[in-house]
């Protein structure tokens, strides 16, 4: 037997995905994607970066092309559309936020081109109402995540939080006012989550 999670929303489907970029000699952006509703089954899928890098950002293989794949596979897979995909991004330093912002949010919401990539992919398989429908529903979450912090949460008796701790209030730059912020707090942090036990000290 296999257990699994109910879904999250019976009404709405929720997908999730992975995106990372890794530098070397050669540039590759990765993905990885649920593509069920109980985030038990999952499609890999990567590109190669050619283009122009600034502040650590490519600026032009940007993930718009790996989600409306990865919307596609979900498709396939279940024949029907997500309503909510949620967008894990990793590997990006502090310094490379705003140009993140720039490049790749920017181009999947201002823009509308996962949408328009989905609708075009999908145009010889999927009804022009059914999309259009699916696309006027359809909600898009970006989380950037920092692995690596300078922020260490202890207990009470200081030992390190389980895993599935979530710290949202009073450290987090979004919910202080800015004069109550603690020296060290680094901005832009919506919350701190731990996901696994720590063993370090």
């Amino acid at each position: 037997w296999l257990w699994v999670f109910s879904p999250l929303n019976d009404r709405r489907v929720i997908m999730v995905a992975g995106l990372e970029a890794r530098n070397g000699n050669q540039a590759f952006v990765v993905s990885c994607s649920s593509t069920n509703r109980y985030f038990t089954q999952y499609h890999t899928s990567w590109r190669r970066r050619d283009g122009v890098t600034r502040m650590g950002v490519d600026y032009t293989s940007k993930p718009c092309e790996l989600l409306v794949d990865a919307v596609v596979k979900f498709f396939e897979a279940q024949r029907i559309l997500p309503n909510e995909l949620v967008v894990y991004r990793a590997g990006v330093s502090e310094s490379q936020i705003e140009a993140l912002k720039a490049a790749e949010v920017g181009d999947l919401v201002d823009d509308d081109s996962l949408k328009n990539g989905v609708r075009r992919a999908l145009s010889e398989q999927c009804d022009e109402r059914r999309l259009e429908s699916w696309a006027r529903d359809f909600r898009l979450t970006f989380v950037l995540v920092r692995r690596n912090t300078q922020a260490r949460f202890r207990t009470q008796n200081f030992e390190n939080l389980p895993s599935g701790s979530f710290v949202s209030e009073d450290v987090v730059a979004q919910s202080t006012k800015s004069d109550e912020l603690p020296c060290l707090v680094a901005p832009g942090f919506e919350f701190y989550l731990v996901a696994q036990k720590s063993i370090g000290v």
